[in-house]
Order: structure tokens, then C-alpha cells, then sequence
């Protein structure tokens, strides 16, 4: 690879670090972003579109991970769970992206994207605990304690685990099939319907996606679908990103992120829909 191959596309750069910011600080997937950017501005099939997307996403949820691993507030034991329940799902999900055409997989992304955008709406976060600390309910499922770094102690109990389970096949079905889900669907289901404190969520959530998003750049890279110029220049902005996002996750609260989401994912959805019915 020439190093004028980069340089074609140091745009892509700036977008990559703002991208980051906003997937880490929110606890989602960067493909929510690249994949439309890729495929739109850049004029990327959406086969290429995705598979480039999910090794910059990867990168970034790797910085991600290390940022909420040294301030503690991953939940190890539900991300190695749902890393391991999320994998076949990104199989299942890439192979049957491989049998739509073109124009059904935008299709299927945009279809993604608005379920997300009302599940989210639907199913905001309790305001309650989210941002860590007791709670005084009797616990009926898994309780749970974590300390970060700081001092501050998150208690919270896990309940509905079934439906974490299937959230987290469910997610990574959807980052197989169209490059994202990984962290719109886990973050919402661990913080509403597992328990988890908003902060815990995210964090735990960008560290199951280094998981699966290792998973499906592993499914396509036989296929070839990754344009790694791209992918180079993107990773390296998500390094930078990762590392503020961070900071914007550990002061997220939960209102504002679901009104933010619930807007960026009907955009996105309506972006990709126009391009679309174009083609």
C-alpha cells in the first residue's frame, strides 16, 4: 500500500475522531456513522462501506475499552458473556448479508436503524442509579458491585438476563449484517433491562464490541470487502477519539444521550434511505 493511498483520504481523519467522540462517549457503534459516511460520501459499495466500517469501530472500541478499563467501570463477567453470545450472531449476520443484494442490505440498514431509534425511545434509561451508586431494592438476579478508580461504588443488580442474552445475539447478528447494533442494542438492554448503572452500560457495551467486531473483520477478510486506506486513516482518528469519548461517557446522562441517539438515528436512517432509492 502506497502512502499516496492514505493521503487520498486524510479527510477521513477528522471524521474518524469526531465519530469516535460521539460512539465511545454514547456507548455505540462508530458504524452507526462510518458505514452512511463511507458509502455516501465516499462512494463506497455498501459491502465495502460496512466492512470498513467494522474494523474502524473495532479500533476505536479497543481505545475505548482500555480508557473504561483503567477508570473500572466495565462489567467483566457480562462482556466476556455477550462477547461470546454475540459471536455466532455476527457469523449468522454476515453470511446473510452475503445472499442480499446491494439495494436490500441499505434497505436492511436503514430498517436497523429505526427499530433502534424506537427501542431507545421506547425504553429509555431509569433515572434511577444511573449514575451509580445503592439501591434499596431487594435483588432477584445477579447483584453486582463494582469501585472505579475514583472511589465512587456502583451497586446495581442484573435481572433479565434472557433478554440480555438474546439482545447480545441479536446485536451481533446486526454488526455481521450491516456493521452496526454491536453498541445500540447492548447499551440500552444492559442499562434497562438488565440493571445497569448508565455509566457501567456504556462501558461494558464498548468492550463487548472489540469482541465482535473482531469477529466480523475476521468473517470479511476473505470476502475482501474492507478498503483499508480508508480503514488506516479511520482507525487512527478512533485512537484519538476513544480517548475523549471516554471522558464524555464517564459524565453522560441518560435524557439527553436518548433524545441525541433517537435524532442521529432517524438522520442516518433517512440518509440512507434517499441513497437508496437512487441507486
Amino acid at each position: 500500500m502506497a502512502i499516496s493511498e492514505l493521503t487520498e483520504v486524510w479527510y477521513v481523519f477528522p471524521v474518524a475522531v469526531a465519530v469516535s467522540v460521539i460512539a465511545i462517549g454514547a456507548g455505540v457503534g462508530g458504524g452507526l456513522f462510518f458505514v452512511p459516511f463511507f458509502s455516501i460520501a465516499l462512494g463506497f459499495g455498501i459491502e465495502e462501506a460496512i466492512g470498513t466500517a467494522i474494523v474502524a469501530q473495532m479500533v476505536g472500541a479497543t481505545g475505548g475499552t482500555i480508557g473504561h478499563g483503567w477508570r473500572r467501570t466495565i462489567d467483566w463477567k457480562y462482556a466476556l458473556l455477550l462477547v461470546l453470545i454475540g459471536a455466532p450472531g455476527v457469523v449468522a449476520g454476515f453470511f446473510l448479508g452475503q445472499a442480499m443484494n446491494p439495494v436490500a442490505l441499505r434497505f436492511a440498514f436503514v430498517g436497523i436503524l429505526l427499530v433502534l431509534a424506537v427501542v431507545i425511545l421506547r425504553r429509555p434509561f431509569a433515572s434511577s442509579g444511573a449514575a451509580g451508586g445503592s439501591t434499596d431494592e431487594d435483588c432477584d438476579g445477579d447483584e453486582r458491585r463494582l469501585r472505579d478508580r475514583y472511589g465512587k461504588i456502583y451497586r446495581y443488580c442484573i435481572r433479565g438476563r434472557m433478554f440480555g442474552v438474546m439482545a447480545g445475539f441479536l446485536a451481533g447478528t446486526s454488526v455481521g449484517l450491516a456493521g452496526l447494533g454491536g453498541g445500540e442494542i447492548n447499551t440500552p438492554s444492559l442499562g434497562t433491562r438488565c440493571g445497569m448503572p448508565l455509566r457501567v452500560a456504556i462501558s461494558t457495551s464498548t468492550c463487548i464490541m472489540v469482541g465482535t467486531g473482531l469477529v466480523a473483520a475476521a468473517t470479511r477478510l476473505p470476502a475482501s470487502t474492507i478498503v483499508w486506506p480508508a480503514a488506516i486513516v479511520a482507525s487512527a482518528g478512533t485512537i484519538l477519539g476513544s480517548h475523549l469519548g471516554g471522558h464524555l461517557a464517564s459524565r453522560a446522562s441518560a435524557k439527553p444521550l436518548v433524545i441525541f441517539l433517537f435524532v442521529v438515528f432517524v438522520a442516518m436512517a433517512a440518509m440512507m434511505f434517499v441513497q437508496a432509492v437512487r441507486l
